[in-house]
């Protein structure tokens, strides 16, 4: 993972330095949108080695709706550049105690099911209302349903990913 790690972090320090020289364009952002594909998809490998080596990670109380709000906003330009929308929606600041990296890999895979998956056009809605986390998008049926948490699994070949998202969630 180490070999993967490093070169993605110089990406994305080249990336913000050519940002601050020549500013942003539409290049830029499909260049961000990748660094965090990749990046995502890092984190996800990561996380799943950690826990075959039985790491644990220190559990914090986190407000849910801090990082959701955070999340959300690292996730809007893909879904800007997709033609998808996202819409947060929070009426509650429940606070959690788990990991700050677990919190995180679950909000972040659902969005990044909900940008690979929905509709063209569509809105992914965010909820978090009496302290219960909702993600709804307008997406194909699934098809598998007791076969969509299985690690690997992959209902749609064309999509990408590695079948991990959803068995981290």
């Amino acid at each position: 993972l180490h070999e993967i790690k490093t070169p993605l972090s110089i990406i994305s320090l080249n990336s913000e330095l050519r940002k601050l020289k020549l500013g942003d364009d539409q290049y830029s952002q499909k260049i961000d949108n990748a660094i965090r594909s990749l990046s995502n998809a890092y984190e996800d490998m990561a996380y799943i080695a950690n826990m075959e080596q039985n790491m644990k990670y220190p559990v914090l109380n986190i407000s849910i709706k801090e990082l959701l709000e955070l999340r959300v906003k690292i996730f809007t330009s893909s879904f800007k550049a997709a033609k998808k929308n996202i819409e947060l929606n929070i009426n509650s600041d429940y606070k959690l105690d788990i990991s700050n990296i677990e919190l995180e890999r679950l909000i972040d895979n659902n969005l990044s099911n909900a940008l690979k998956y929905s509709n063209p056009e569509t809105i992914t809605k965010v909820t978090l209302e009496n302290n219960i986390l909702t993600f709804v998008t307008n997406s194909p049926k699934i098809l598998h349903v007791d076969k969509i948490c299985q690690k690997y699994y992959r209902e749609n070949e064309i999509k990408g990913g590695h079948g991990l998202g959803l068995n981290i969630v």
